[in-house]
């Protein structure tokens, strides 16, 4: 079995990771296209699991509609306040909307 070397470093690191890719320029390229692929990879996850979060709450609002609830119904029933009239002031602030 071959023993590897390698170091950790911590993201406060940056210096020092750049410092050995710029020694070391054949590991940058392939290090480029590790991120790009695992961004792709990510992003086709993402992508896939909204897809199908999306189909679930459609396929379960189809299944079973939540019937209204008590205190929507009682709100629903309630008179709706009287409104003060329009004066001009307020007519104008409106259409400056």
């Amino acid at each position: 079995m071959q023993k590897t070397d390698y170091q950790v470093i911590d993201k406060n690191d940056n210096k020092k990771l750049a410092d050995f890719l710029c020694q070391e320029g054949q590991l940058l390229l392939p290090m480029v296209e590790l991120i790009t692929e695992a961004e792709m990879a990510v992003d086709e996850l993402i992508d896939v699991v909204c897809r199908a979060t999306i189909e679930a709450v459609m396929a379960l609002s189809v299944q079973s509609p939540a019937p209204p609830s008590d205190r929507l119904k009682q709100r629903c029933q309630c008179p709706l306040p009287e409104l003060p009239p329009q004066t001009a002031q307020t007519q104008s602030q409106l259409a400056a909307v």
